[in-house]
């Protein structure tokens, strides 16, 4: 399936489930779908500096306080990556509604990247690197 196809079923699944709930289902003010670009165009050092951002964004008392404005005071919430034909959920659907959860959702994606770097490269050889492609088709490597 293509990127673009997945995108597209994700962002429906996030609209479904924020549809049409009746009464003891969960409620969000939004649902949050973040993408994490961990190809072989982005080395360790940025892959980490793009985990740790997000990571320390969750916790930012900004950030917990627009969540506590919301009508719901409730937010959807998954992160997912891509490298070489493979997407990584780092952080499957959760809701962030206290600091407790924030702090929880955190510490999951980093665990989620740390569990996904020590797994290696794509067990396929044939898998494709689209960012690699895209690269030399510029110019930008030979």
């Amino acid at each position: 399936m293509r990127l673009l196809e997945r995108f597209a079923i994700v962002g429906l699944s996030c609209v479904l489930w924020n549809e049409g709930t009746a009464a003891g289902e969960l409620v969000t003010d939004v649902n949050i779908i973040t993408a994490i670009d961990i190809s072989d165009s982005i080395d360790s050092q940025a892959m980490q500096i793009e985990i740790d951002g997000l990571a320390a964004a969750i916790l930012a008392p900004e950030i917990l306080g627009a969540i506590q404005r919301g009508r719901h005071r409730r937010v959807g919430f998954a992160v997912f990556a891509w490298r070489d034909g493979a997407f990584p959920e780092f952080v499957s659907w959760t809701s962030i509604e206290t600091k407790e959860d924030a702090t929880a959702v955190s510490e999951r994606l980093r665990s989620g990247f740390r569990a996904f770097a020590a797994s290696g490269p794509p067990s396929s050889a044939f898998a494709p690197r689209m960012t690699w492609v895209y690269a030399r088709a510029k110019g930008s490597i030979a």
